[in-house]
């Protein structure tokens, strides 16, 4: 009898305890349902793109094959400009559809996200900058001034990370096409680069790894350093004079900042470039978080952001921010609608409170 008893005590002790985490779980789903939009779902959908893009595939020249796009139209029947815009490292067409359609579809304006071959993450010979994908950013081109109504004087070009290292060197390649180009965090230099992630021959790691998987390896392989060479836009970019605006953030860790100046390097004149002890104080800005002694203060904001460096030559720009691996795709659509082809460069201010965006890896 004793036995039946605890049994039937430790069972209403049981159920009274069952019965309360119940009752504190509706509880928790009544406030929840009555509460407002949480700060997550406000910032959810204040990041959703309203903008109407398609995707269509488009014959590419190089091998006469069927390549994806993105594509965005205007809807004036008057020539509007046509934008270009390049996904990052390890992303694929797609991606431009929440970092630059949401831009640009305000201004009324074209746009085409090619391929370009996809990632380069995978081993793929004719990513990365190969000849096949420069071929099919300049058939995106083509396709658009075929089918659309494009101001042909209005024709930008514009990519961050991975997609800024093929802005630079499709447009050094390339150059009666653009009226302007904008650059973020590029890399410049796939030879550095590689050694950056892979201090030792057999050492690669990261980006390291995917340069080797798609040419093999520049330290130790002849073939393929000359192979980096040629995807390499200081390769090609000396002499370059459509405006050109190029912008890293000092932090980057992924793209070392000292990329940006060498491209800047490459297309100033002899008497605006950096020396090497200029691009030490540069790289320094780490530590300090401040502009290098014997660099004249930049009041002017990129975004939100101090710029801790800027320098013009003739038709270029670099501009040396607060951030890490970033963009400010806004600003730099802004500012690409400032240009016209065939005219100087308009580097006026653009009011701006933009926040930086992560580039995609």
């Amino acid at each position: 009898m004793k036995k039946i008893l605890l049994f039937c005590f430790v069972f209403a002790a049981l159920f009274a305890v069952a019965a309360e985490k119940n009752e504190a779980v509706k509880a928790e789903t009544a406030k929840v349902k009555k509460a407002p939009a949480g700060k997550a779902e406000k910032a959810k959908k204040s990041k959703a793109v309203n903008a109407p893009t398609k995707e269509i595939t488009y014959l590419c020249s190089f091998d006469n094959t069927q390549q994806p796009a993105l594509i965005l139209e205007a809807k004036s029947k008057e020539p509007r400009p046509l934008f270009v815009t390049l996904h990052t490292w390890s992303a694929n067409y797609r991606q431009c559809r929440s970092s630059y359609a949401g831009h640009l579809v305000k201004h009324d304006v074209y746009m085409i996200a090619p391929n370009f071959r996809g990632k380069n993450t995978v081993g793929n010979k004719l990513s990365m900058g190969s000849d096949a994908a420069i071929s099919d950013i300049l058939d995106a081109v083509k396709y658009m001034q075929k089918n659309y109504n494009i101001d042909n004087n209005r024709i930008y070009l514009i990519g961050g990370s991975g997609g800024g290292f093929m802005s630079l060197l499709t447009s050094s390649r390339s150059r009666d096409i653009w009226a302007a180009v904008s650059s973020w965090c590029p890399i410049s230099d796939i030879v550095k680069w590689h050694e950056y992630y892979s201090p030792k021959p057999g050492t690669a790691k990261g980006y390291g790894i995917h340069i080797e998987k798609n040419i093999g390896s520049p330290q130790t392989d002849e073939n393929a350093k000359k192979e980096a060479i040629h995807r390499s836009p200081v390769t090609y970019l000396d002499g370059v004079s459509y405006p050109l605006d190029i912008s890293h953030g000092v932090f980057d860790k992924v793209v070392p900042v000292e990329h940006a100046i060498r491209a800047f390097n490459k297309v100033a004149a002899p008497q605006d470039r950096f020396t090497e002890a200029e691009i030490t104080a540069i790289k320094n800005i780490v530590n300090t978080k401040k502009t290098p002694e014997g660099f004249p203060e930049v009041t002017e904001k990129y975004g939100r952001y101090k710029i801790y460096v800027r320098r013009v030559s003739g038709n270029a720009r670099i501009n040396i921010f607060h951030a890490g691996h970033s963009i400010l795709g806004g600003t730099g659509v802004q500012w690409l609608l400032k240009q016209k082809k065939g005219k100087p460069a308009d580097f006026s201010e653009i009011k701006s409170n933009e926040k930086s965006a992560a580039l995609g890896r």
